[in-house]
């Protein structure tokens, strides 16, 4: 009995070190999921200022789409106990941690407002941006978790860009890409659309 008492606290030791290993990532991961949870507060809040404004469809659907996506991400900084980079005063709309990403909000408003053309031009630049850096992530990462999650985002992101590009070519505009490739680009927006995840609001109006 002496000797099972001595035990179960080193047993228990140990499972605390075996679990808290498994929730450690790299620095670079860290930053990555700080940073990206902002980027989908910027898409969220700004989807959600342009359909306050002009009232279409593809903005609402894709602004929900983004809540869902925040909602994935701070699952993963939940789980490895990252402090969420948008709450507290940086929770209400406009308002994030990181300056350059405040000041590109900022930016895509005064756009956004001109006309629903540029709303919708400076949506899908966003896309186009966001795909970019999260397959940068995920070329950075060696956490499978992680990698899964961007993959989902970068898949719904694709399905965004169509939606938005779908909008301009309504309105007589061919929107080029600003970010991806032209080669990268075509393969995103001749896609089916049905690829796995949030976010599949191709045949939004």
């Amino acid at each position: 009995m002496k000797m099972l008492r001595v035990i179960y606290p080193i047993i228990v030791l140990l499972l605390m070190f075996v679990g808290n290993s498994f929730s450690q990532i790299s620095q670079s991961d860290r930053d990555a999921l700080i940073y990206n949870m902002q980027e989908e507060k910027v898409a969220n809040n700004f989807y959600t200022a342009m359909q306050n404004l002009y009232g279409i469809n593809v903005f609402e659907n894709i602004s929900k789409s983004e809540t869902m996506h925040m909602k994935h991400v701070k699952a993963l900084l939940d789980n490895f106990g990252i402090d969420n980079p948008v709450s507290g005063k940086y929770e209400a709309a406009g308002s994030f941690m990181d300056a350059g990403l405040e000041r590109m909000y900022n930016d895509m408003i005064s756009t956004g407002n001109i006309s629903v053309t540029d709303a919708l031009k400076e949506s899908a630049k966003f896309e186009e941006m966001d795909i970019r850096d999260l397959k940068a992530f995920v070329e950075l990462t060696q956490n499978t978790t992680i990698e899964s999650t961007l993959n989902m985002l970068i898949n719904a992101s694709g399905n965004h860009l169509r939606a938005f590009v779908k909008n301009l070519k309504t309105r007589g505009i061919e929107y080029t890409p600003q970010y991806l490739s032209q080669e990268e680009f075509n393969g995103i927006i001749s896609s089916s659309g049905k690829s796995k995840g949030n976010g599949n609001c191709i045949n939004s109006k």
